[in-house]
């Protein structure tokens, strides 16, 4: 992940498992502290297509139920897994909200 100026936020590609769960550690850090940039239109959130399609299995996992397309979801019991819950959906509330977003196709992709 690194700042592309003033007006820029890009993430970087993809990665091992142990990397991805860094990458949206640290995205969901950034937008938790920079967040209101980009939702205001200020800043533009740039990401890779494999960044923004492991974010998309992110949230089919977590917030998807397996068999409704809506209704409620309930938080797991595992304090780890309700963290990952809770991380998925601050980040799909955020990328719903993005004004601006650039999607990036990686050379080689």
């Amino acid at each position: 992940m690194r700042s592309g100026g003033r007006d820029r936020v890009i993430l970087t590609g993809m990665a091992p498992a142990t990397q991805k769960a860094m990458m949206l550690q640290s995205l969901a850090q950034l937008l938790q502290d920079s967040g209101d940039l980009i939702l205001d239109g200020t800043s533009t959130l740039t990401l890779f297509t494999s960044t923004l399609q492991y974010l998309t299995q992110i949230f089919e996992q977590h917030l998807v139920p397996r068999n409704q397309n809506h209704g409620f979801i309930a938080l797991s019991s595992h304090p780890a897994e309700t963290s990952a819950i809770l991380q998925a959906q601050f980040l799909f509330d955020v990328l719903q909200k993005t004004l601006s977003l650039k999607v990036y196709l990686e050379v080689g992709a």
